[in-house]
């Protein structure tokens, strides 16, 4: 569900962007040329995004597993 909120909002990001260039006089083509222009280099902007969502291992979990495979090695 989260997932969906986020893409209808890029979506809401890139249709008013396309808008407000046909507004400045663009063409329909050179307005979304120009938006998509706008988001960035798509390569630079998951490597960012990589960094501030990097996912931390859960070591509690870790922990919990390795106790219960260790009791049943020895059982």
């Amino acid at each position: 569900m989260r997932q969906q909120g986020r893409f209808s909002l890029s979506q809401k990001y890139f249709v008013d962007a396309v808008e407000e260039h046909e507004k400045e006089g663009f063409t329909r083509e050179e307005a979304i040329d120009m938006a998509i222009k706008q988001m960035g280099d798509p390569l630079e902007v998951g490597r960012e995004l990589n960094k501030v969502h990097k996912s931390k291992p859960e070591w509690s979990i870790f922990a919990l597993r390795s106790y219960c495979h260790s009791l049943f090695i020895f059982l």
